[in-house]
Formats: structure tokens, C-alpha cells, sequence
């Protein structure tokens, strides 16, 4: 027994004295967003942070001497020059940025480029490459096309995808009711009750059924409706909308042939003016 404690004494001790290889450190904490280093700053380092924006839920990048630097747009970036470069200048994309008293620059990334540094004995050029925050593509599956339907008895089941780069914040299928004939249009606005599902963060799928009984709609009437996704930005920047749809209920003298396509291409250049007159109004 006596031995055996000896013995594992003996590889305990020798365990704590040999120390573990910096390499092994350094890849124990490196993730492919964050890299982090196990040995000291040196004077001749130069450092970048970039942070991405809040809403894209991206981890901070800490990187030294970078020979490239990839950014979503709207990341802040900090830049740190060497600590022996003396009075060091930062530029990007050919514009001096204003040094803090602690010696870093900092700059909000908007677009592709190049970061120079440069100083006493130093001199980096470094390619810059950022990653705009794309809208998410929405489309209308079903059914796809412009319909006339015979009554306003009608139903008509409708879907929509959306995908984002990021991730998505809301998918809604937005309608317009048009009624009158000639220059006497009115327009009544709403947005469809849809159940949504979301197979991941990034794509999710919206299905209603459009009531057309619900709407109060005569013959003669239309209904243009589009789906509508906004991803995680502030304000409207990360909207965007489907191609446009009609449903047009059959009038009098109309052929009722339901679930076609609405052929009159004068009738759809009549609701197209409405609309844009609709719209200038607005403005």
C-alpha cells in the first residue's frame, strides 16, 4: 500500500511541475469567432477588437496582427497600433482616424477596404472585408399566382417562406381590399391572421386562409395582399416584401372560372394606377 502512494505521489508531482505546451492553451480557448491568445502582448503587436452589432447575437473577435479582417457591417471596430510605433497613424480606406489618448482608433465598419497602420519602424496594410446584413427573401408558395373566383363565398389558403442571413423578426401577410369601378377606388387595409412555423431562426413559413366572405367582398372587387418579413435590425432597414397578388371576384358579364389566372390586362393596369395614386397620396 505504501508503495502505491509513493508512486502516485511520485506522478502527481511530476504532472504539476511539467508545464503545458502554449499551443495547447491557445487551442483549449480558441472558438472560430473569438480568438484568444495564451502569451503576453509583445511591443510590436498590433490589436483589433471588432464587435459585431447587438442584434446579431455574434461573439466579439479579439485579433492580433491580423493578416485579414472579416466584419458584419455595423461592427466597431477598435484598433490598437503597436505600443512602440510612437505616434502611430491608423487609416481605413485611405481616411485618418483620430487617435484616443490611450493610443486606439475606432471606426464603425460600413464598407469592404483595406486598415493601414502605420509608425515608427512599422508598417501594416491589412484587407478589409465586410459582410453586409442582407434583407430576408420572402415569397409567396401558394398559390403563387393572381386569381378571380366566381362569389365572394371564396377561400383560399395561402403560404409564405421567408429566409434571412441572420435571423428573422416577424413574417406577416399584409392585404388591400379594392372596391369601385373607374376613378371611384376605395381602399380598406389589414394584415391576415397566420400560424407560423419556424424550422430554425433563419427560415420560417406562414399559412392563413384568406376568407374573402370575412372581407366583404362584391363582385367586381379585389383583394392584392404580399408577405411582409423584417430580420433583427433596428428600425425598417431589414424589411422586405413579396412579389404582389391579385384576387378579383368575378362582376357582372365576367367569365367565372375559378382558380385561374386573371387574364384582363386592363382591369390589373386600372388597379395598378389606383394603387400608385394611393401612394402619392400618402407621400
Amino acid at each position: 500500500h505504501s508503495t502505491g502512494l509513493i508512486g502516485g505521489a511520485i506522478v502527481l508531482a511530476i504532472a504539476t511541475a511539467v508545464p503545458v505546451p502554449a499551443h495547447v492553451l491557445s487551442t483549449i480557448t480558441t472558438s472560430p469567432n473569438h480568438e484568444i491568445s495564451s502569451s503576453p502582448n509583445r511591443l510590436s503587436d498590433f490589436l483589433v477588437d471588432i464587435v459585431p452589432p447587438a442584434y446579431s447575437g455574434r461573439m466579439a473577435a479579439h485579433l492580433r496582427n491580423p493578416g485579414s479582417i472579416e466584419a458584419l457591417a455595423g461592427s466597431v471596430a477598435t484598433i490598437r497600433p503597436p505600443r512602440g510605433a510612437g505616434a502611430a497613424q491608423v487609416r481605413v480606406n485611405g481616411v485618418l482616424l483620430p487617435v484616443s489618448p490611450d493610443g486606439s482608433a475606432q471606426i464603425g465598419l460600413v464598407e469592404s477596404g483595406y486598415l493601414s497602420v502605420t509608425g515608427a519602424g512599422i508598417q501594416h496594410l491589412v484587407p478589409l472585408s465586410v459582410t453586409p446584413d442582407r434583407v430576408p427573401d420572402v415569397r409567396i408558395v401558394v398559390p403563387g399566382k393572381d386569381l378571380r373566383v366566381p362569389s365572394g363565398a371564396a377561400s383560399i389558403p395561402i403560404a409564405a417562406e421567408a429566409a434571412d442571413d441572420l435571423a428573422l423578426q416577424s413574417l406577416e401577410l399584409r392585404y388591400t381590399v379594392v372596391s369601385g369601378t373607374g376613378e371611384q377606388f376605395s381602399f380598406t387595409e389589414g394584415t391576415l391572421p397566420v400560424s407560423l412555423s419556424r424550422s430554425s431562426e433563419r427560415s420560417w413559413r406562414a399559412d392563413a386562409t384568406l376568407s374573402l366572405r370575412a372581407l366583404k367582398l362584391e363582385p367586381g372587387d379585389a383583394l392584392i395582399y404580399r408577405a411582409v418579413a423584417a430580420d433583427r435590425r433596428p428600425g425598417g432597414a431589414g424589411t422586405a416584401a413579396s412579389d404582389t397578388y391579385f384576387v378579383e371576384v368575378a362582376g357582372p358579364g365576367d367569365v367565372p372560372l375559378e382558380g385561374v389566372e386573371m387574364p384582363p390586362e386592363k382591369e390589373r393596369y386600372a388597379l395598378s394606377q389606383a394603387m400608385i395614386v394611393l401612394k402619392i397620396e400618402r407621400l
